[in-house]
């Protein structure tokens, strides 16, 4: 699926988008793929500039703001998170966690040490545009539900264009 939250999807040419990825385009973040691109099934590509002939494995998740350069790999349920760079050739291992500028890649058994780390990269702020301090504080989670539904309702108006 291939949706447009307030920033447009450009896909190049060659590319294979598998069943159930969702390719989002959201807020100021744009989702810009380049051509050769393989994104698996079930993987959630929101916000992140793609560069050419990149590989996305089944389940990955590549967040807002983020930047894969070429021939970088991103294997099955790793994440790549906001605001992280990833040079040419890097590759992200199954289940493991990218982030920072350029990438550091953290296996899952360490995500629990880099939590401040991955704290202090502010996501609500990156992503939504106001500071949580948790994503457990029901006010934060409302806030988050309003901004996020006055976002989409500026689509309302929004049509398919065939081509």
């Amino acid at each position: 699926m291939v949706t447009t939250q307030g920033a447009p999807v450009r896909i190049g040419a060659s590319c294979v988008m598998m069943e159930h990825s969702v390719i989002r385009g959201a807020g100021k973040h744009p989702t810009l793929i380049g051509h050769h691109v393989l994104v698996g099934p079930h993987t959630h590509i929101s916000g992140a500039t793609i560069s050419d002939r990149v590989f996305i494995a089944t389940g990955a998740s590549v967040f807002n703001g983020a930047v894969l350069e070429e021939g970088t790999g991103v294997t099955v349920n790793a994440v790549v998170h906001i605001g992280t760079r990833c040079p040419s050739g890097t590759l992200v291992p199954i289940g493991h966690i990218a982030f920072g500028d350029p990438a550091r890649i953290v296996p899952p058994s360490e995500a629990s040490s880099i939590h401040q780390e991955l704290a202090a990269l502010g996501f609500t702020r990156f992503v939504f545009g106001f500071d949580a301090n948790s994503l457990v504080d029901p006010s934060a989670i409302e806030q988050l539900c309003e901004r996020y539904s006055s976002a989409l309702s500026r689509q309302r108006e929004d049509h398919i264009l065939e081509g």
